[in-house]
């Protein structure tokens, strides 16, 4: 079974507009599971043991000290995660490089009624899949190369997150 293709072309303006859209979404995803994160963090909690060195001097009736003892208590304080100090990691695009292989064309668009021209730049993929198929040196591709880095959390976040849990 043979596979058609049929032959779109889009205007260049709304082709980078929807990749920078789908970008900007990616990046909403990124922060979303971040906060996600950061208030499973707030409200997961475990037992913190304490432990208080508690020392007493023994004196003697002149107040010298002849002796001390020490006693050691633990209790155990239940704490989120994030008041230990753990922290989700935070995300961001610092540099989005997308090398895209397109055809191009310029469409003219006059109108009857006035002499305007509009122009506009479409872009397809037809020929480049025809080279793709028949030429096996083609130059041709299609690269998307995304660089993230971890970024701090925003200082104010936790303090929001524990206040509304």
């Amino acid at each position: 079974m043979s596979e058609t293709y049929k032959e779109i072309s889009a205007d260049l303006v709304d082709f980078v507009s929807k990749m920078t859209q789908s970008i900007a979404q990616a990046q909403q995803a990124l922060d979303l599971g971040s906060i996600e994160m950061l208030k499973t963090l707030a409200d997961e909690t475990t037992k913190v043991p304490q432990i208080t060195n508690t020392i007493k001097e023994i004196k003697d009736s002149n107040g010298n000290v002849i002796d001390t003892k020490s006693s050691t208590k633990t209790t155990f304080n239940e704490m989120s995660l994030l008041n230990l100090g753990i922290r989700p990691t935070f995300y961001q695009f610092s540099k989005t490089l997308i090398e895209v292989s397109l055809d191009m064309q310029i469409e003219e668009q006059v109108t009857t009624n006035t002499q305007n021209k509009k122009y506009r730049i479409l872009v397809g993929t037809k020929k480049v899949r025809q080279e793709r198929r028949y030429n096996r040196n083609i130059k041709a591709y299609s690269k998307l190369s995304v660089e993230m880095v971890p970024v701090p959390m925003p200082s104010y976040l936790p303090e929001l997150i524990q206040n509304n849990s």
